[in-house]
């Protein structure tokens, strides 16, 4: 069973090494960020693929969470 990570922030900085480090260890990386042409760039660098998915997500804006 692969485990997944799930990294706010990860667009830059800190949420992004974070991301790359839990690529690194094995780990499936759901990205967010409040700027989906960041987190998509963001996921661009980390390698893409079905490993990384790059979600627009404020963790503040609860519509953000409703589907």
């Amino acid at each position: 069973m692969s485990q997944v990570a799930l990294v706010t922030g990860a667009a830059q900085g800190l949420g992004e090494i974070i991301a790359a480090r839990l690529l690194a260890a094995g780990y499936r990386v759901a990205l967010t960020d409040r700027s989906e042409e960041l987190v998509r760039a963001a996921a661009d660098r980390l390698g893409g693929g079905a490993e990384v998915l790059p979600l627009k997500l404020d963790v503040k804006r609860k519509d953000d969470f409703e589907a």
